[in-house]
């Protein structure tokens, strides 16, 4: 009882110093990326975007990356190529988007990865500015408004010719038993298929996307990543337990891995098609990929991996915290936080 409640007093502690820390590595390197974005971006925007994506961008996830708990990925499937591609997941909670950052680390493409963002989110303070500067693309969810800001900004890329990683969730929004409901009803009404494990796929942003790039996404390729976590055994929470679990303890949340708990395992199967093969019919490529996720999902809930006969060999890669020079910028927020996570590992009866 009482290293429980040792335990739990220093993951608020965590909490409490890692958003100081995210917060203070935001503001080392948001003025650096304004004067790249004014001084070299005045004269090249290819150049400013290149840099920023290579080092800043780059730095940031890797400091960041402090904050949170280490874990191991396990892959398999057709790793993404190192040209620009689109990637696509369901979407089972807040930290999917943490870990297909991860997965373009292991990948070092990490300075790369663009996601779409809700619009309100560049208006958080500090964190926003940064997003804006990482050219992150944010959208209002109005189709016709959208539709410009996002071409503009998918032609830029082009023409700067930068190797970007589009991160887009087709759910839309993360899986509980009310978005269940309502995407299982909106199937029935479309005569699309129904699920348990994931939630019926929405064609038009990845269609968008798509038809946004020169010349319809020729030569574009689209990654199609199946997400599992260990623990999960296709339990859906309500609306009310937000990104908690009362049996699959190891989902992870943003909220978790402040307070330094780890899934041990992050399973992603990756399957690729060309940017041709999905428009030919968009909703009908996408109900038969979340069809096999339904099918991956189902077995991974069973097994706790995906099926070595679709998925073949897998790859495993044990993320570790990265320190580096830069980190010392950072020191004083990062050295409470790194004896706070040894106490808590100490509290688990897990140090070494």
């Amino acid at each position: 009882m009482i290293k429980r409640t040792i335990h739990y007093l220093l993951g608020q502690l965590h909490t409490v110093i890692g958003v100081i820390a995210i917060f203070h590595f935001s503001c080392v390197v948001i003025p650096i990326m304004f004067l790249i974005s004014i001084c070299v971006g005045t004269f090249s925007t290819k150049t400013s975007r290149l840099l920023i994506a290579k080092h800043i961008q780059r730095y940031w996830f890797e400091l960041t990356s402090l904050v949170f708990p280490p874990t191991k990925l396990v892959i398999s499937g057709e790793l993404p190529d190192a040209n620009a591609s689109i990637v696509i997941a369901n979407h089972q909670s807040d930290a999917d988007w943490w870990y297909v950052w991860e997965l373009a680390c292991v990948l070092k493409r990490h300075g790369n990865l663009k996601i779409i963002l809700k619009e309100e989110v560049a208006h958080i303070p500090i964190i926003g500015w940064g997003i804006r500067l990482f050219d992150f693309i944010l959208l209002k969810r109005n189709w016709t408004s959208d539709r410009t800001k996002l071409k503009a900004k998918l032609a830029s890329f082009a023409k700067d010719n930068f190797p970007m990683m589009l991160l887009i969730f087709p759910e839309g929004t993360t899986i509980n038993t009310t978005s269940m409901e309502k995407c299982n009803a909106f199937a029935k009404d479309n005569s699309r298929p129904e699920h348990t494990k994931v939630l019926v796929p929405r064609s038009k942003g990845l269609e968008g996307c798509l038809a946004s790039l020169p010349k319809n996404g020729h030569g574009y390729n689209v990654y199609d990543m199946t997400i599992a976590y260990s623990s999960y055994t296709g339990e859906i929470p309500t609306w009310e337990m937000g990104y908690t679990r009362n049996k699959d303890l190891e989902i992870p949340s943003i909220s978790k891995m402040m307070k330094f708990e780890t899934c041990k395992e992050v399973h992603i199967h990756i399957k690729m098609a060309t940017a041709a093969q999905v428009l030919e019919n968009t909703e009908q490529w996408l109900d038969k990929a979340w069809s096999e996720k339904e099918f991956l999902m189902t077995h991974f809930a069973s097994h706790q991996s995906f099926p070595e006969d679709i998925c073949g060999r897998k790859l495993q890669y044990q993320i570790k915290h990265r320190w580096s020079v830069f980190s010392m910028v950072c020191f004083p927020s990062l050295l409470p936080l790194y004896i706070i996570q040894k106490l808590l590992l100490l509290t688990l009866g897990q140090s070494k």
